[in-house]
């Protein structure tokens, strides 16, 4: 399980390289070339820890650390039992965890995970619809009979999910003028994009779902006619906010690819080691460790090819509900909570306190009804409110868009939830009434 480096270290027979003490724990030396790292991940050792170490670097990271001039070494371990939160660490012993067990059955919590959180709007069924919806018939049914079906003219009331995917290279089939009427009158999912079966398929028989909305099939595409990509993009944040679920293609580099991927399933269970802590008390006796890689949370998805495409941004703030389907599992986000397989019930705090896993949290409405519930005035209330607005254009700012002129109305729907419950004026990405300290 652990290469004779990483014994070694956790048995504490090298020295640290830093003054240990209870606060700031032990930091060690770990491989001292990338070779030597590699090395450590082979079959005949398969060291769990070098495994998360390398895969915390991209190919073009690793190529930088072949190339670069040779130096003292490439990767520390830090051995600690605090959950210090400010130290940038590749793995990290935390004592005490809740015991999490192993599990792929994500699907079976719906009843706790998706109807009965209070945040979340229990399980309501939604009073508003978008323009269209694929209709991907009864669940018993195949899906060689989709059509696109016009709300106004054909109302439903039933619940529907979204799908949040990368268009990348993939050439994927659209709706436009041309194709309008083979959508309408029924056409079969072998002529779409990987992604969208797979997510049509899993609404299906997984959720007992309906009816779906995806942009490129709900929306109309022609490049010479851009009248109701204004209008539907104008009230995006709206399918998003009224969806059961958002379906995210978080793993995927484009829609060709499919929801499912070839994954580590090792990196679901935890690897748990006896230590007594020697380097802090001589006489302390053995404590039961889990052993934690302190960027699984950036890593699985704040990093995924999908969270840098700039309209992801609100697709995944103003869904209430978000499964992300991702290299290696499948996460769950609400506005209660987040949990993954490895983590069914819920992330431990040392991932939970980390600002990249509480991306729900800067939910205008849902962070802003708890802090007007702090404020002692309305105008307070307000203020706080607005505090979030820099901390989402700063995460929106890193993202990318295919088409530069997007980059106002791809953080509109955000804007207008954030518009009614601040009671202010958004003037191009700013707020009336902070302009002053906005411009500067």
């Amino acid at each position: 399980m652990f290469c004779s480096r990483c014994d070694d270290i956790l048995r504490q027979r090298v020295e640290p390289l830093n003054n240990v003490n209870e606060d700031k724990g032990a930091l060690y030396i770990h491989h001292a070339s990338l070779e030597g790292l590699e090395a450590a991940t082979a079959e005949s050792t398969k060291c769990r820890v070098c495994s998360t170490f390398l895969d915390s670097f991209t190919s073009g990271e690793r190529q930088a650390i072949w190339e670069r001039k040779p130096q003292e070494y490439v990767t520390t371990a830090y051995l600690c039992r605090a959950n210090d939160l400010s130290l940038a660490t590749a793995f990290i012993l935390v004592v005490n965890l809740d015991d999490n067990m192993l599990t792929t059955k994500m699907h079976d919590e719906k009843r706790d995970f998706i109807r009965e959180h209070e945040a979340c709007g229990k399980g309501t069924k939604t009073s508003w619809y978008p323009t269209r919806l694929l209709d991907l018939s009864e669940p018993s049914a195949d899906l060689s009979s989709i059509r696109l079906r016009l709300i106004g003219s054909e109302p439903i009331d039933t619940e529907y999910v979204t799908l949040s995917h990368r268009w990348g290279q993939a050439s994927i089939f659209r709706l436009t003028k041309d194709t309008f009427t083979r959508l309408r009158d029924g056409f079969n999912s072998s002529i779409l994009p990987q992604t969208f079966q797979d997510a049509m398929a899993f609404a299906k028989r997984n959720l007992n779902i309906r009816y779906m909305w995806i942009d490129s099939l709900c929306i109309f595409q022609d490049a010479d006619d851009r009248s109701d990509w204004i209008k539907e993009a104008a009230q995006m944040h709206r399918v998003y906010e009224h969806a059961f679920c958002n379906l995210s293609a978080t793993g995927g580099e484009d829609s060709s690819v499919g929801l499912y991927h070839p994954r580590r399933t090792d990196s679901l269970c935890h690897v748990e080691v006896d230590l007594t802590f020697s380097i802090l008390d001589p006489q302390a006796s053995p404590t039961r460790y889990a052993m934690l890689d302190y960027l699984y949370w950036e890593k699985e998805l704040s990093k995924s090819p999908l969270h840098y495409r700039g309209w992801v941004v609100q697709e995944r703030l103003l869904a209430r509900r978000v499964l992300h389907f991702c290299r290696n599992e499948l996460i769950w986000e609400c506005n209660e909570m987040a949990a993954s397989e490895a983590y069914p019930t819920g992330l431990p705090s040392i991932y939970r306190n980390q600002a990249k896993a509480r991306l729900k949290s800067l939910d205008p409405d849902t962070e802003g009804r708890r802090l007007r519930q702090l404020a002692t005035t309305e105008s307070d209330s307000r203020f706080f409110a607005h505090q979030l607005w820099p901390r989402i254009v700063q995460l929106y700012t890193q993202c990318q868009l295919t088409k530069p002129n997007d980059k106002l109305i791809a953080i509109s729907g955000i804007a207008k939830r954030m518009s009614s419950i601040i009671r202010d004026d958004y003037v191009i990405g700013m707020w009336r009434r902070y302009l002053p300290s906005e411009l500067l």
